[in-house]
């Protein structure tokens, strides 16, 4: 993992601000649980992400789908928000993961984190890849999930 250019991504992310159009899933904010929300490809998980970024306050977002954290293992999530907090001079409340599946091992290093109890920790996953059933038996009791499907017309 190079510092530099995982710092550069934390810039990039912080000044993104992209239009968006609120969803009704509510989600809890302060469950003490790990959020989950699931649902098919291209069904706006990673910009409802970006709807709750709005009210948690001091957060770190780590889309695993970005070439400059594809391929890291769950060991070096950790290191990561080390390289945010660094960075920004910041301790992240809240902890949003998109698209965690891709990182092989994740719940290992969700279930520490959350173990730990100093972030709120809200995880998305693609239906196809991360099935509801799925997180439940990997997180073993830590997540509450939900399901965000498609705008319909």
């Amino acid at each position: 993992m190079e510092k530099g250019k995982i710092a550069d991504y934390f810039l990039e992310y912080s000044g993104l601000k992209p239009q968006i159009i609120p969803r009704e899933l509510e989600v809890p904010m302060n469950s003490g649980f790990i959020v989950s929300i699931i649902g098919p490809r291209r069904s706006g998980k990673t910009y409802y992400l970006f709807q709750l970024s709005k009210d948690l306050g001091d957060h770190v977002y780590l889309n695993f789908e970005d070439s400059r954290l594809r391929g890291l293992s769950y060991r070096e999530i950790r290191g990561l928000i080390r390289i945010f907090i660094e960075t920004f001079n910041i301790f992240p409340k809240s902890i949003l993961l998109d698209e965690v599946q891709e990182v092989s091992g994740w719940e290992i290093a969700v279930r520490e984190l959350h173990d730990l109890k100093k972030h709120r920790i809200f995880i998305t996953g693609s239906s196809s890849r991360l099935l509801g059933r799925e997180i439940a038996t990997r997180l073993r009791g830590r997540t509450l999930s939900f399901l965000l499907l498609p705008f319909s017309f």
